[in-house]
Protein backbone atom coordinates (compact mmCIF):
# COMPACT_ATOMS: atom_id res chain seq x y z
CA UNK A 1 0.00 0.00 0.00
CA UNK A 2 1.68 3.00 -1.17
CA UNK A 3 1.83 6.46 1.32
CA UNK A 4 -1.64 8.04 -0.43
CA UNK A 5 -3.50 5.06 -0.11
CA UNK A 6 -2.93 4.67 3.32
CA UNK A 7 -3.62 8.67 3.84
CA UNK A 8 -6.68 8.47 1.40
CA UNK A 9 -8.04 4.81 3.53
CA UNK A 10 -7.06 6.53 6.52
CA UNK A 11 -9.55 9.40 6.08
CA UNK A 12 -12.21 7.33 4.86
CA UNK A 13 -12.00 6.68 1.09
CA UNK A 14 -10.88 8.89 -1.41
CA UNK A 15 -14.86 10.97 -1.55
CA UNK A 16 -14.43 11.70 1.98
CA UNK A 17 -10.71 12.89 1.45
CA UNK A 18 -12.32 15.42 -1.19
CA UNK A 19 -15.07 16.84 1.00
CA UNK A 20 -12.34 17.52 3.64
CA UNK A 21 -10.12 19.54 1.00
CA UNK A 22 -12.91 20.66 -0.80
CA UNK A 23 -12.13 18.94 -3.96
CA UNK A 24 -15.61 19.09 -5.82
CA UNK A 25 -14.18 18.90 -9.68
CA UNK A 26 -15.46 16.06 -11.84
CA UNK A 27 -12.30 14.84 -12.23
CA UNK A 28 -12.06 13.40 -8.86
CA UNK A 29 -11.70 9.85 -9.55
CA UNK A 30 -8.93 10.36 -12.31
CA UNK A 31 -7.01 12.80 -9.20
CA UNK A 32 -7.12 10.22 -6.47
CA UNK A 33 -6.01 7.31 -9.08
CA UNK A 34 -2.90 9.37 -10.31
CA UNK A 35 -1.64 10.27 -6.62
CA UNK A 36 -2.29 6.28 -5.76
CA UNK A 37 -0.21 5.38 -8.78
CA UNK A 38 2.68 8.94 -8.42
CA UNK A 39 2.36 10.46 -5.20
CA UNK A 40 0.35 13.72 -3.68
CA UNK A 41 1.60 16.48 -4.79
CA UNK A 42 3.77 18.24 -2.39
CA UNK A 43 1.95 21.44 -3.25
CA UNK A 44 -1.54 19.92 -1.74
CA UNK A 45 0.39 18.24 1.21
CA UNK A 46 1.64 21.79 2.16
CA UNK A 47 -1.44 23.35 1.44
CA UNK A 48 -3.75 21.08 3.64
CA UNK A 49 -0.78 19.36 6.46
CA UNK A 50 -3.57 18.05 8.63
CA UNK A 51 -5.03 16.17 5.94
CA UNK A 52 -1.87 15.10 4.00
CA UNK A 53 1.00 14.30 5.95
CA UNK A 54 1.50 11.67 8.06
CA UNK A 55 1.97 12.14 11.60
CA UNK A 56 5.81 9.83 10.89
CA UNK A 57 6.41 13.00 8.54
CA UNK A 58 5.69 15.65 11.04
CA UNK A 59 7.51 14.30 13.93
CA UNK A 60 10.35 13.52 11.59
CA UNK A 61 10.54 17.44 10.87
CA UNK A 62 10.21 18.54 14.19
CA UNK A 63 13.01 16.17 15.11
CA UNK A 64 15.05 17.50 12.42
CA UNK A 65 13.93 21.40 13.61
CA UNK A 66 14.78 20.71 16.86
CA UNK A 67 18.25 19.09 16.41
CA UNK A 68 19.19 22.07 13.94
CA UNK A 69 18.39 24.20 16.62
CA UNK A 70 20.35 22.35 19.56
CA UNK A 71 23.32 22.58 16.88
CA UNK A 72 22.54 26.17 16.31
CA UNK A 73 22.48 27.17 20.23
CA UNK A 74 26.10 24.60 20.71
CA UNK A 75 27.63 26.72 17.77
CA UNK A 76 26.60 30.07 19.38
CA UNK A 77 27.62 29.18 22.84
CA UNK A 78 31.68 28.29 21.25
CA UNK A 79 31.26 31.32 19.45
CA UNK A 80 31.05 33.60 23.14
Amino acid sequence: MTEAEMIIAKHGGALALAKKMGITEKWLPQRFHYWKTRGIPAALKLAHPDLLLSEEFLLGALEKIWARAEQEKAEQARHD
